[in-house]
């Protein structure tokens, strides 16, 4: 068995990728460090930080996109890919649209009032979700997306400025010679994932219509996994995306 052993004292913990959040053993090898050696931890960096340069030797984070620093995120025990400046995301975004443009020679957004039109349409919206911060406010479009939200907030303790919801890119698909728009449920830009939310065919009323869309979509998604990460969450079942938010760089 495999041990995150601290630097300073024998102290232990056991690699577990099983549990997250403050639950993690690297959260706890983190804290370890903050309460008990704080005082033989290097200049400017706290006992979380520290623990993560033990294990990959990387004493900064740096933007994807301008190579500034960036803030460590004490849930997924990694720095952060991009920086405070929402331009950076925005550039990010660009490249992976100019991306997709080379891939399928183009790329809808968002930002088009038309498509817009069609996505509230197509959206009903349930409901708002209000954010442990008791500030930050997400749509929900339904149960389990809520459900989503509740897991990422209060389970996950997710960063909110982490998450986008809905997703704020757009795929085509042709079914029956007819060109569809598809809206994944979320985005979450430190692991570049798209996220899709269903109720794992508890609904009795799916015909043969929908299910051939769905299989389109999940074809779709395979082949842009040279573009982004892509999970399906069925029926509130978390397990798979926790494995994937867990791994990290150790």
């Amino acid at each position: 068995m495999r041990f995150y052993r601290c630097r300073f004292c024998g102290f232990k913990l056991p690699v577990d990728r099983s549990k997250k959040g403050e639950h993690s053993p690297k959260y706890k090898m983190g804290l370890h460090y903050e309460t008990k050696h704080k005082e033989l931890l290097p200049e400017q960096m706290d006992g979380f930080r520290f623990f993560y340069y033990t294990v990959t030797g990387k004493e900064r984070g740096s933007c994807v996109i301008c190579h500034k620093p960036t803030e460590f995120n004490r849930v997924t025990m990694k720095y952060s890919r991009f920086c405070k400046d929402p331009k950076c995301k925005e550039t990010y975004k660009k490249q992976v649209d100019e991306r997709m443009i080379h891939k399928y020679g183009k790329v809808t957004l968002l930002d088009s009032p038309e498509i817009q039109k069609k996505m509230l349409a197509a959206r009903r919206i349930s409901g708002v979700y209000t954010w442990s911060d008791g500030k930050t406010k997400f749509q929900y479009t339904g149960s389990y997306e809520l459900d989503f939200l509740k897991h990422l907030d209060l389970e996950l303790h997710w960063p909110m400025g982490d998450l986008v919801m809905p997703s704020p890119h757009l795929f085509t698909y042709t079914y029956n010679d007819k060109e569809h728009f598809y809206i994944p449920d979320a985005f979450l830009p430190s692991r570049n994932m798209q996220v899709e939310i269903k109720d794992g065919g508890a609904a009795k009323n799916i015909g043969a219509e929908t299910r051939e869309k769905e299989r389109l979509k999940d074809e779709l998604m395979k082949s842009c996994s040279n573009l982004y990460n892509y999970i399906k969450i069925e029926a509130k079942d978390y397990t798979k995306f926790d494995e994937i938010i867990a791994k990290g760089d150790t």
